[in-house]
């Protein structure tokens, strides 16, 4: 296990996949914080590129940068999402960076992956970028969004 894995992926991934995220105490999110101001560019583009979970801690991680530096590569990461325990931490962090121009690539997952658990999810995260969803969201994937987007702003700090 190389440092990166070690360091800042192994730490957090059960508590930042899926929907987890906001369960997180305050304690672990502010490690995770200070864990993403330790990445670099570099190692946030590789973590998108990777398995499972480093994607989760990659989507995180990338709310560090500005969407122009992790942009393409975030949208990338959530077309080839391998469901839902990527997709919820890679549909939020795209949503914050890359608003309505998110909507292509959490339409390729919702088209890709109608029903691995996360399709009412992705959908509610296109209804908030004001894109049209071909899966309804319900209620729960609209409280879900919510949550995690609070999660990605305490992170971004904004």
């Amino acid at each position: 296990m190389d440092d990166l894995m070690a360091t800042k992926v192994q730490p957090f991934y059960l508590t930042m996949m899926g929907l987890n995220a906001p369960s997180a105490d305050a304690a672990t999110l502010a490690a995770v914080k200070a864990a993403a101001a330790g990445v670099t560019l570099e190692q946030v583009v590789r973590l998108l590129r990777d398995t499972w979970r480093e994607r989760v801690m990659g989507a995180w991680y990338s709310l560090s940068f500005p969407p122009e530096q992790v942009g393409d590569e975030l949208a990338q990461s959530m077309r080839t999402s391998g469901g839902s325990l990527t997709a919820p931490a890679l549909a939020t962090a795209a949503t914050v960076l890359l608003g309505a121009s998110a909507a292509p690539a959490l339409w390729a997952y919702e088209a890709n992956a109608p029903a691995d658990g996360s399709s009412g999810f992705v959908a509610a995260a296109l209804e908030h970028v004001g894109a049209e969803t071909t899966v309804p969201a319900q209620q729960r994937d609209h409280d879900a969004l919510v949550g995690m987007l609070a999660v990605a702003h305490l992170l971004r700090g904004s």
